[in-house]
């Protein structure tokens, strides 16, 4: 008997060791790259573009200021040291003076552009917001000019836009002259709110599916999720990629968002910026500037929109957007059947599914609860900057979340002893059921999200109601299976999303953190039986028994 109990808390520990490493290895996944401390020089180095920001960054720098026009006589005369001819691009009717360059290729392709625009907030030195960018698109002509290296099949063009921060003036000036846009094949641009973490793919042109792929390919870090695409365009957020966008160019859009408490303030220094930040902008501008530079540019908008998101660091996993209805199928026919195998098995009930769901139901909207009763508590005692408390603390975004986890707990500790696990478990992925459906009809670049956990934990149960022994190691090895998707999905995005969307977002952290614990019953049936918390464990195949071999 004791034998017994030791062995069960043992596989309660490993099961509260697997899941702690899965989401631990997720959320560390989304760091930005290192820094080298000497690579060729034909290749992108931050400590090289910091140069440029350390010049660029050292005192704010609004749209027509003196300390502006320093910033643009800085760009000009370093762009000719560099080998090419800069000039000025300005409009009567708008404020601003751009810089526009030009790498020649040797075919008569359309162009790359890369794109950030230089004048800073009136608040801060910008270091972040964009001088980052800037000085990552100095480094890469740098690198594609060394030694006369060898020449693209498109034009590179440069373009360090003005008068972003007052109405994106010169990205509107661009892109309202047919004989400047119609140069260009894909533009990419860069820009920041914050002063450190990953550079994301937060946005792309419609028709994304060949420029993911490519992306996927080349960029030596690729860090992207179609759920922030999606998510994005609902949001009224602007930037330069805005004006491209709205003249038809294709491309795409990248930024860092950590540290959004510096973003538009004094504290956007250099002192205050990651320098991976940068290396990650600038990998991702001299790999894709090459990549793109060599390839048919027409193909920009050859396909649909394309689902991707990454699954363990920087490994993009991409599939094209017309799967996601018969996904979406596939995935509701599948549980119907896991459903009614295990009601012929004798392993499901109607009474203790219907239980299971209502429970699922009852988790959610206590954590949606909890999170907004406490988010306005914290509001009552906010600083001068409350603005940015909660944007800039981790703490807070973990803390709501924990709310949405405690108010899953309450609800099934109880449960755990009166209603089998199979019932509690369907009710629970009923709820991701619904969260794929709901997203594959109306918002399809997040329908990943649910469907993969979904499908994983239907895998995991499928296995649980056709198995003859309740406790045998298949059972075991698929709760541990049907978990992953949601490990690795749910932290990272939860994470990003606290930093990236700010208070807007208490009110779906901690329901998404509570829907996640959904995925997970199995495992949390299996460590709260094992240290006493709830003194029986119902078994899949009978009614609430005092056994653990169930799980």
């Amino acid at each position: 008997m004791y034998r017994d109990v030791l062995m069960n808390r043992i596989d309660a520990l490993l099961a509260v060791v697997f899941v702690a490493v899965i989401a631990t290895l997720a959320v560390m996944g989304q760091n930005p790259p290192d820094v080298p401390e000497a690579p060729p020089l034909d290749q992108f180095s931050a400590k090289r573009a910091m140069k440029h920001v350390e010049r660029i960054a050292r005192e704010p720098h609004v749209t027509g200021s003196p300390a502006a026009a320093k910033v643009r006589e800085y760009l000009m005369a370093e762009l000719k040291n560099l080998g090419v001819e800069p000039r000025i691009l300005k409009s009567p009717e708008m404020p601003g003076e751009s810089v526009f360059a030009r790498i020649p290729g040797k075919g008569k392709g359309k162009a790359v552009m890369l794109s950030a625009h230089y004048d800073s907030a009136p608040e801060g030195p910008g270091a972040g917001d964009d001088a980052a960018a800037v000085g990552a698109i100095l480094e890469t002509v740098r690198a594609l000019k060394w030694n006369d290296g060898p020449q693209l099949e498109n034009d590179v063009l440069v373009l360090i836009t003005d008068a972003e921060e007052v109405g994106f003036c010169g990205a509107y000036t661009f892109a309202s002259d047919p004989a400047k846009r119609d140069l260009v094949g894909l533009v990419m641009n860069f820009e920041a709110r914050g002063s450190r973490g990953p550079s994301f793919l937060f946005e792309t042109s419609e028709g994304n599916g060949w420029m993911i792929r490519e992306f996927a390919r080349a960029a030596p870090h690729p860090m992207a999720t179609s759920l922030a695409g999606a998510v994005y365009a609902i949001m009224p957020n602007k930037t330069d990629f805005t004006m491209f966008k709205g003249v038809g160019l294709k491309g795409l859009n990248f930024a860092f968002v950590e540290g959004v408490e510096n973003y538009h303030q004094p504290t956007d220094t250099v002192a205050n910026l990651d320098e991976r930040s940068v290396q990650h902008h600038g990998s991702y501008a001299l790999a894709l500037a090459r990549h793109f530079g060599n390839k048919n540019l027409a193909l920009a908008a050859s396909e649909p929109n394309a689902i991707y998101f990454n699954v363990i660091g920087p490994w993009l996993l991409v599939y094209p957007g017309w799967w996601v209805s018969p996904l979406m199928v596939a995935a509701l026919a599948a549980f119907v059947g896991v459903v009614e195998i295990g009601r012929r098995r004798g392993r499901v009930t109607d009474n203790g599914l219907m239980i299971g769901i209502a429970l699922g139901l009852l988790a959610v909207v206590l954590a949606a609860g909890g999170a907004w009763s406490a988010w306005t508590q914290i509001q009552r005692f906010r600083v001068p900057v409350g603005r940015k408390l909660y944007q800039g603390s981790p703490e807070i975004a973990a803390a709501l979340a924990c709310l949405g986890i405690m108010a899953t707990l309450c609800v099934y500790l109880p449960a755990f002893t009166r209603v089998r696990l199979t019932d509690l478990a369907l009710g629970g992925l009923f709820w991701w059921l619904v969260g794929t459906v709901a997203t594959s009809m109306f918002l399809p670049g997040a329908s990943y999200l649910f469907l993969w956990p979904l499908v994983f934990g239907l895998i995991a149960m499928a296995v649980v109601v056709i198995s003859p022994r309740p406790g045998s190691p298949a059972v075991r090895v698929a709760s541990y299976l049907g978990a992953i998707p949601a490990l690795f999905l749910i932290p990272p995005t939860l994470k990003a999303f606290c930093i990236a969307l700010g208070p807007t977002l208490p009110y779906g952290a901690a329901p998404l953190a509570a829907l996640m614990i959904l995925a997970l019953l199995p495992m949390l049936a299996k460590i709260t039986a094992a240290f006493g918390v709830a003194e029986r464990v119902a078994d899949p195949t009978k009614a609430a028994v005092p056994t653990l071999e169930a799980i």
